[in-house]
């Protein structure tokens, strides 16, 4: 499975939609993590939008994983700000 396919199924399944179990499964795939994403323009990942788009079961998937496959929490977008800075936008 090609690494770009799986940057954007993750980016949609976590901002389309709360779909852990999509999320999940696509992190039991070998050689998949989601800390391999690189974002789109914004540098925005999977994270950034499960969160900027309140999908909270998606975030718990993306975080929950093990140590190798979980998302990165301060990740920075293009302007420096973590998902944290999202989520107080958002909230």
């Amino acid at each position: 499975m090609c690494l770009c396919v799986c940057v954007c199924v993750f980016e949609q399944a976590a901002a389309l939609g709360n779909h852990p179990e999509l999320i999940n499964f696509l992190l039991e795939q070998p050689s998949v993590t989601v800390d391999d994403c690189q974002g789109d323009a914004r540098a925005w990942t999977a994270l950034f939008y499960a969160v900027d788009e309140a999908h909270p079961e998606a975030v718990e998937a993306l975080l929950t994983q093990p140590t190798f496959a979980r998302a990165d929490p301060n990740h920075p977008d293009h302007r420096g700000n973590a998902p944290l800075h999202v989520v107080c936008k958002v909230a």
